[in-house]
């Protein structure tokens, strides 16, 4: 008959009394301590150090209550993502992400009114327009899009310095592209924008051109379309002070 070697896990007994330590002839208190600090146990029982921390940055609204997420893109992209009540920021090397400090921006980037300045490349059938709240209308055909370019002009000496785009989709899916011909994603290659706010970053070398675009025939809306300034980069999330706590 065969046999089998099947392992029994044994789960850490905590901490005891002094007094208890000496009973080494009860297997569950060969693992336990007296002191244990500093210690995370784990499921199956074992405990390994707490990592080092390190003071990296208040959090926002005043060192209010935050979530720390950390987030791994591959071995070489990691960072914290900080949620605070209704925000997030992004850490990275123990400093939250910041723009520099640029003079380009775009103009009537929040369609107050109209849509001048942002030049219509509408495909056949598409159309783009203003819609009444300030938004950038767009409504393709399903295979043409609607699209609105505008050129951004940048001097030096803010050449080959980190630039953002703030864009805010009210409904969305609508696609952009940033590059530095008119209708090129030399840049930012088409990238697809669900509703809400987006911040791109790009390094220019010189004046940049933005497309928006949707080939649904659904309207898309778009509220803004903005170079961000030089403060930490903020974006917000749905969830309240109450969350962080869960």
């Amino acid at each position: 008959m065969p046999k089998g070697s099947v392992p029994f896990y044994s789960f850490n007994a905590g901490i005891v009394s002094r007094y208890a330590l000496a009973r080494t002839d009860m297997t569950k208190l060969r693992l336990a301590g007296e002191i244990q600090t500093n210690l995370l146990p784990q499921i199956l029982g074992p405990a390994i150090f707490r990592p080092g921390t390190a003071f990296e940055a208040g959090s926002t609204l005043g060192d209010a209550v935050a979530r720390i997420v950390a987030f791994i893109f591959n071995t070489a992209t990691k960072a914290k993502l900080e949620f605070t009540a209704l925000k997030m920021r992004v850490v990275v090397d123990g400093a939250v992400v910041t723009r520099p400090s640029v003079i380009a921006q775009t103009v009537n980037g929040s369609f107050t009114v109209d849509v001048a300045s942002w030049v219509d490349a509408d495909e056949a059938g598409a159309v783009s327009a203003w819609v009444a709240g300030g938004y950038l209308g767009l409504t393709g055909t399903g295979s043409n899009y609607a699209i609105r370019t505008q050129q951004v002009t940048v001097t030096a000496p803010y050449f080959n310095i980190e630039h953002a785009l703030r864009i805010v989709v009210q409904r969305g899916p609508v696609y952009l592209k940033v590059g530095s011909t008119s209708g090129g994603g030399e840049y930012i290659s088409q990238s697809f924008l669900g509703t809400g706010e987006h911040s791109l970053a790009f390094t220019p070398t010189g004046d940049f051109h933005i497309s928006i675009s949707a080939t649904s025939p659904v309207l898309r809306l778009v509220s803004a379309i903005t170079v961000e300034s030089a403060v930490p980069v903020e974006l917000p999330t749905p969830w309240d002070g109450a969350d962080m706590l869960v």
